[in-house]
């Protein structure tokens, strides 16, 4: 296979550091957490708070739209300063995935957890003493920190994705990932958002 450290000079399908589509997450994605292990709990009837947890950009909502990919049999409901709670009460599932439940007021939040026998859920700051009201069992798993191995990988992934020649071995420099790192910390959308816009800009990447 050839070798490169990747440059422009190469054909891509599409800028590498965009939106991924959801079937996508799944060959880019480096998860957090053990998958099956979380399905098992989610399907074991057990009644259950899933919170995930971290400061913007760290990946909690890519991590959720991947969890509820592979069970899309429950609905996600990605919410907005706009959006309010009716629909996610009167849904009939009894297990709910919720991005961003902070835009729902503390009353009606308590609701939900009492109402759903399951909500697996992203936010800011943990509603760990929330779940107190609901009496179900809580779970949390918490996005923060950053690995120059893991950023690596996610980068190499999102590549390999988007590039036409799939026998091209990509090398990265590792001097590169670690600035990243020293710039953004574990903010992986800001590094996301930064490649983004030195890909649309043909700037050497790595």
């Amino acid at each position: 296979m050839n070798k490169i450290i990747l440059n422009q000079n190469f054909e891509f399908n599409y800028n590498p550091f965009s939106g991924l589509e959801n079937h996508e997450i799944q060959h880019a994605l480096v998860a957090q957490f053990d998958i099956p292990t979380i399905i098992q709990q989610i399907n074991n009837h057990e009644p259950l708070l899933i919170e995930f947890v971290g400061k913007q950009g760290r990946g909690k909502t890519t991590h959720l739209t991947h969890l509820q990919q592979h069970l899309q049999q429950y609905p996600i409901f990605l919410l907005n300063a706009s959006s309010n709670y009716h629909s996610i009460l009167e849904h009939p599932s009894d297990i709910v995935f919720i991005d961003s439940i902070h835009h729902i007021p503390f009353i009606q939040r308590i609701k939900i957890y009492k109402t759903k026998r399951v909500v697996i859920f992203t936010t800011h700051w943990t509603r760990k003493w929330e779940s107190l009201f609901s009496k179900k069992t809580f779970h949390q798993i918490r996005f923060s920190g950053i690995t120059q191995d893991k950023l690596s990988q996610i980068i190499q992934n999102r590549i390999e994705l988007a590039i036409q020649d799939k026998n091209i071995d990509i090398q990265l420099n590792q001097s590169e990932i670690k600035r990243l790192i020293k710039i953004y910390g574990d903010d992986y959308r800001g590094i996301i958002n930064h490649l983004y816009d030195k890909f649309q800009q043909n700037e050497r990447l790595f």
